[in-house]
């Protein structure tokens, strides 16, 4: 995601896109045949991000009819959930745990680029972004 010249709002919009994406692809990989020490860990980042969203929600209802209909989904993330999405039926579970956490860097290279971007953030989403981020950095990878 590159953060030059989107506003407040664009960014808030395409994380919370992320994050649904994210749940999709935890509701995906749930229907699949995972491994005990894979399940929590998908069923964790989808309560995670179904919190992230109404946080990002709750900050984007500041920006009134600023908010736009359309979300850009031009970023790494998408590429990776993509890229599931074509493997997901002949993968087996070690590549779809790999694909799963290629996603999840991904995730928090986005939500580092976004913080150092040094745009002119409300202190809210500031805070916000920043324990999101702490947040994601704190899950363990498998």
């Amino acid at each position: 995601m590159i953060t030059q010249s989107k506003t407040p709002v664009d960014i808030i919009q395409e994380l919370i896109l992320i994050h649904t994406t994210r749940m999709e692809a935890c509701s995906k990989l749930q229907a699949k045949q995972l491994d005990d020490h894979f399940k929590p860990r998908v069923n964790s980042t989808t309560e995670q991000s179904k919190q992230f969203i109404k946080a990002l929600m709750n900050e984007l209802s500041n920006f009134g009819d600023a908010v736009k209909a359309d979300v850009s989904s031009d970023n790494e993330y998408h590429k990776l959930y993509e890229e599931m999405l074509a493997t997901l039926d002949t993968e087996n579970t070690p590549g779809l745990v790999q694909l799963f956490n290629s996603m999840e860097e991904s995730l928090k290279t986005t939500y580092l680029h976004i913080i150092e971007s040094q745009q002119e953030f409300s202190a809210s989403l500031i805070e916000l972004l920043n324990k999101q981020f702490s947040a994601i950095e704190k899950t363990p990878d498998q």
